[in-house]
């Protein structure tokens, strides 16, 4: 039977729930082919340039070159998970079961010292602990015919979501939102609810004109005059620019009671060695030629900016201001959090804590509605403005079941 979440927008400003700052857990590559690698062979380096007040950036040159491909679906931090499960469980139990070890597996002779008194009572309990997690790794191994050991499917995560930041950025927005709703599919597997967006064929066609529309494009070639592949490197503007080689930062936060791994995509690293190395977005908008302008990049932009770098902690976002033939002709520099005082005098401003509330009732609805775990069933969760949010009953062999079987299995 479906369950109906129904929430009065204006009940979620209140103070917000708690959210941790992000913390980054590793990182992985997309080559020019789109595919996966466990590596940071895609990270581009800022080149921040003399003048950024005054600059000149054709966005348009170099558009018949292009190479661009549609988004997909995957939700490639299933990869870097199977590759990096070592740095799972994530959960309290993991500080716990540390705790009874040194760097070698052993217990160390200060704290031997410290606690005389209970170290037998301490050693039985990490024996008995250890007695366990081999049991359960047994369970979850299996041999194949030449004798080595494969895991049969991934260790439980000990993280309550596993998705993409696009899709918290697009929940998280949703009490702003009055034109596009949301389609949602969600697998509850180990104890952890893997969350993706369902592609309606709507979607899929517009993504397809991104190919060739310019204007579109805009925002790639951007990027391309702002960094480089090495440190010390400068801007190449002359090869073909491309939305296929990223680099995705994976990170862990979490919200209230929720513990949450995303990927995002990160556009630069800046090399600062007074403040600390640290990741930079990259953004375009037009001029300001009126005050219409700027009340939509008080209203709009700002807000969406904000969710999508707050999501994954980026502190900066470069904006590149534009006229109407796609030449950039100064930037600014934007501080994250200062982002919301930008709407403050605009009629009926978005507020950060009503997205970050919205995102916990979403989390939690989730939790409530969905408690069968099995990775063959799905269930999906629709929201359009106006409306309810619609979650299913338990589909089977479903065609929105996007957890794909070598990840159930552990064995890509």
């Amino acid at each position: 039977m479906d369950s109906y979440l129904s929430i009065n927008f204006s009940e979620l400003d209140r103070p917000s729930v708690p959210f941790k700052d992000p913390k980054e857990i590793g990182s992985f590559s997309l080559d020019i082919n789109s595919a996966f690698e466990n590596s940071r062979k895609s990270l581009k380096y800022f080149v921040r340039p003399s003048n950024p007040k005054n600059v000149r950036f054709d966005l348009r040159r170099g558009f018949d070159t292009r190479i661009i491909k549609e988004k997909g679906n995957d939700i490639n931090v299933l990869h870097w998970i199977n590759a990096n499960i070592d740095k799972f469980p994530i959960n309290p139990d993991e500080a716990t079961t540390r705790q009874c070890e040194g760097a070698s597996g052993q217990v160390s002779s200060k704290d031997a010292t410290k606690h005389q008194g209970r170290q037998q009572e301490d050693d039985q309990e990490c024996t008995d602990q250890q007695l366990e997690d081999l049991e359960t790794e047994l369970r979850g191994m299996k041999i194949n015919k030449s004798g080595e050991s494969l895991r049969a499917n991934p260790r439980k995560l000990g993280v309550d979501f596993v998705c993409r930041r696009g899709l918290l950025t697009k929940v998280m927005l949703s009490p702003y939102e009055d034109k596009e709703g949301w389609f949602i599919a969600v697998v509850n597997y180990n104890g952890t609810y893997y969350i993706n967006e369902i592609l309606t064929e709507e979607r899929k066609r517009r993504e397809a004109e991104v190919k060739n529309d310019e204007m579109s494009c805009w925002g790639w070639k951007f990027e391309q005059y702002l960094t480089a592949d090495t440190k010390d490197g400068q801007p190449n503007t002359d090869v073909p620019y491309n939305n296929c080689e990223k680099l995705y930062t994976v990170v862990k936060t979490e919200l209230n009671k929720h513990s949450l791994v995303y990927s995002g995509e990160i556009d630069a690293l800046n090399i600062d060695e007074a403040n600390g190395d640290y990741y930079m977005e990259f953004k375009t908008t037009k001029e300001f030629a009126h005050q219409g302008h700027i009340k939509t990049f008080k209203r709009f932009k700002t807000k969406k900016w904000w969710a999508q770098s707050h999501l994954i902690g980026i502190k900066t976002i470069v904006c590149g201001f534009r006229d109407e033939s796609g030449v950039v002709k100064r930037l600014e520099f934007y501080d994250t959090k200062s982002l919301p005082d930008f709407a403050r005098d605009v009629y009926n401003p978005w507020k950060p804590n009503v997205c970050t509330n919205f995102l916990d009732k979403f989390l939690t609805f989730i939790k409530d509605s969905i408690r069968i775990d099995d990775p063959k069933i799905v269930h999906t969760l629709k929201w359009s403005p106006g409306t309810r949010i619609v979650c299913s009953q338990p589909l089977k062999n479903s065609e929105h079941n996007f957890l794909p079987q070598w990840y159930i299995d552990g064995s890509a």
